[in-house]
């Protein structure tokens, strides 16, 4: 791709300003960070379903009208289970949008349980200043976020497991003049459960992502959004999905670019090949035919929502089956959505601007819970080190494994310590920055200048204590959201300055990318001028 220009390579210290945990999944309401000068009146709009109510907020003379909670698709229950969403009714009256629709039905994780609903097919909307008011003749570009959460935990608002708001929108919007929207899709079974046949495609998650960008392509512009200058972004399997509508002929001319962050539509784990394998596990746990895949569906269908989410639960994805090597919830091949393999389907992405990048400690998080010894000096001998490649790379075969131990050793000077490194460096290249990066490169060369294709890799040191991480990891996986979704700002004493610089740039870079197809400062481009590099 040419040589690259450094962009967003930020400093790496040895010690931050304030060691504080970034509070990443606390949950905090709008009262405790902005500061009201005097009522401001709710914002009405009026979409293709009908007339919604939100609400304006003023922070640092900076207005906000917010939209939560809008309904995108009928409810995915009864018969609409495990199908592809279906348009929304219209309604009568002013539908209240201030609060945030239910999450879509997942797995506590800590405890044995579920929360949320399957009726959760909402989005939420951020524009900044008052600017559908106005009579104004420029739009704004728009920027769709796809949560991640390996495809069975998560929501638009944040973090599923405790409700978090990480993912509020509200300083994107303004840091980088965009309106900012976000999603919730169905996960796990419900939302991926396949038999590999016609009885059930699967992929009815993706399908909801795609209806809401329908619904924001159709609506957006009553916001004052452009609705020719959408982009969709994601991270882990949000950035596979996102990398899966880049690719899938069903979304051409939907979109105009992409942002795909430390997931990948050719990952080893973002396309389940063997999907029955799991659909029969939960029909075995709900008691429901296991041979017959129509009969396993209608009684699928009928079974409680509960049970059918904890047959397969994320405890299980974290400790055996490994998760980042397989999912059994995820995109399928189905001949329709995702009609053939990922590597086969370039050709759909050739109009799309494209920018694809990882964290430098991507796989650190899932390595350590397969191999704790990576945190621990002294923690990963020799022999330690190949049963960790052969672990995770012996099923593409001996050739593969040498390879990796070989290329993944420092040979004049073998220790602890790079082995520990190697490893965790290893992981992260392999289900991460090289599938990224790849994925990149073939962009380049399938777009024949119709697009532009930029990379990047984020490296700031995590702000997770080190008497928990060791601090040569670098970024761990999700490290760059409280960066992107402008938490600095909005929690300002959990940052030093350093960090809201970082902030302010990431915001920057993403929406200008999102408005104009380029990265601010990334002057170096290849291919005549279509492509660049962001490292």
């Amino acid at each position: 791709m040419g040589k690259r220009k450094s962009l967003m390579e930020s400093s790496k210290c040895s010690a931050l300003d304030e060691q504080k945990w970034p509070f990443l999944f606390q949950n905090f309401s709008h009262s405790d960070y902005f500061s009201f000068r005097q009522p401001l009146p709710d914002p009405l709009v009026q979409t293709q379903n009908g007339l919604l109510r939100g609400f304006r907020i003023q922070q640092n003379d900076k207005v906000t009208d917010i939209f939560k909670g809008i309904p995108y698709a009928q409810p995915p229950i009864g018969e609409l289970r495990f199908q592809k969403p279906r348009p929304l009714n219209s309604w009568t009256g002013i539908r209240d949008a201030r609060k945030y629709g239910s999450i879509c039905l997942q797995d506590q994780v800590f405890v044995k349980d579920v929360h949320g609903d399957e009726d959760c097919l909402f989005l939420n909307i951020w524009v900044p200043e008052t600017r559908m008011f106005f009579s104004v003749s420029k739009k704004l570009a728009v920027m769709v976020w796809i949560h991640g959460g390996a495809f069975a935990i998560g929501a638009g608002q944040g973090h599923g497991i405790i409700n978090g708001t990480v993912y509020d929108g509200n300083e994107l919007a303004h840091g980088g003049e965009v309106i900012v929207v976000s999603v919730n899709y169905r996960l796990a079974a419900l939302g991926f459960l396949s038999t590999g046949d016609s009885n059930g495609r699967g992929n009815y998650g993706l399908w909801d992502q795609h209806m809401a960008i329908v619904w924001v392509k159709n609506n957006i512009a009553n916001f004052g959004g452009n609705p020719e200058l959408i982009t969709v972004f994601g991270e882990s399997a949000g950035g596979a999905s996102t990398s899966v509508h880049v690719l899938s002929p069903v979304n051409r001319g939907l979109f105009r670019r992409a942002i795909s962050q430390s997931g990948d539509a050719r990952a080893i784990w973002a396309v389940n090949r063997n999907p029955l394998r799991a659909a029969r596990r939960v029909a075995q746990a709900v008691g429901c035919p296991l041979e017959d895949t129509a009969a396993m569906m209608f009684c699928l269908r009928l079974a409680p929502a509960k049970d059918i989410m904890l047959a397969v639960r994320v405890t299980e994805l974290l400790n055996k089956e490994r998760i980042v090597f397989f999912l059994p919830f995820g995109p399928t091949i189905d001949g329709d959505f995702l009609p053939a393999e990922p590597e086969t389907l370039f050709e759909n992405s050739k109009d799309i601007d494209y920018l694809l990048g990882c964290n430098n400690g991507d796989a650190h998080m899932f390595v350590s819970a397969w191999f704790p010894g990576v945190n621990i000096p002294f923690g990963i001998s020799a022999a330690k080190f190949r049963t960790a490649v052969e672990k995770g790379m012996g099923s593409l075969g001996e050739a593969a494994v040498e390879s990796a131990i070989f290329e993944y050793t420092e040979w004049e000077n073998p220790t602890q310590f790079s082995r520990r490194k190697n490893l965790s460096q290893l992981y992260t290249d392999f289900e991460f920055c090289g599938p990224a990066f790849s994925s990149a490169q073939k962009h380049v060369v399938t777009s024949r200048n119709a697009s532009r294709t930029y990379t990047y890799q984020f490296s700031y040191p995590s702000k997770m204590p080190n008497m928990i991480w060791p601090e040569w990891i670098g970024a761990l996986h999700t490290e760059e959201l409280q960066y992107l979704f402008g938490r600095p700002f909005s929690m300002p004493k959990s940052y030093n300055q350093q960090e809201r610089e970082l902030s302010r740039a990431m915001m920057s870079y993403w929406a200008n990318f999102a408005k104009t197809g380029q990265v601010e400062g990334a002057s170096e481009h290849v291919q005549n001028g279509s492509s660049g590099d962001v490292a």
